[in-house]
């Protein structure tokens, strides 16, 4: 899993470059974040980046989705598009279309942290065996976790 802030140029961005390149031929899942709507809105080279690596999913929140354009087919040369939407149904584009609802909460007490705990669980689903859309249940089971407790301390 790679956050577009590791892609912001140096030593870092060589290190995960190298890193995706040997993910993919070694066949293991890749994942991007574009982490922050002004990279996005800052850096053209996130769709070329999309063509570079092929990766398997990007995890992004409603305003990430928003400046790159996502369509109904996801993000081209994606599996699988996730689009984070906080409380609402989490939304899966691509090679699965689904909406997957969140859970529930009475109130969460703190949400920081909920989209990476949401993000590790799908992903930690995923590379386990899970189909997407109950990869996405379990991702909404992590952030629901974190968002019960102050800061993103899930413990």
């Amino acid at each position: 899993h790679v956050p577009y802030y590791s892609l912001q140029g140096g030593a870092l961005e060589q290190v995960a470059r190298a890193l995706m390149r040997e993910a993919r031929r070694r066949d293991v899942i890749v994942s991007l974040d574009p982490s922050s709507v002004t990279f996005v809105d800052r850096q053209p080279g996130f769709a070329e980046l999309l063509r570079e690596v092929r990766p398997d999913v990007v995890l992004c929140n409603e305003d990430e989705a928003a400046a790159l354009g996502i369509g109904a087919q996801g993000l081209p040369h994606t599996r699988i598009t996730v689009v984070k939407q906080g409380p609402d149904p989490v939304l899966l584009l691509g090679e699965v279309v689904a909406t997957v609802p969140a859970i529930a909460l009475a109130g969460p007490l703190d949400t920081t942290g909920a989209g990476d705990a949401f993000a590790g669980g799908f992903l930690f689903a995923l590379v386990t065996g899970a189909d997407p859309v109950a990869a996405a249940r379990a991702g909404h089971a992590a952030a629901a976790h974190v968002v019960q407790g102050p800061g993103a301390d899930a413990w």
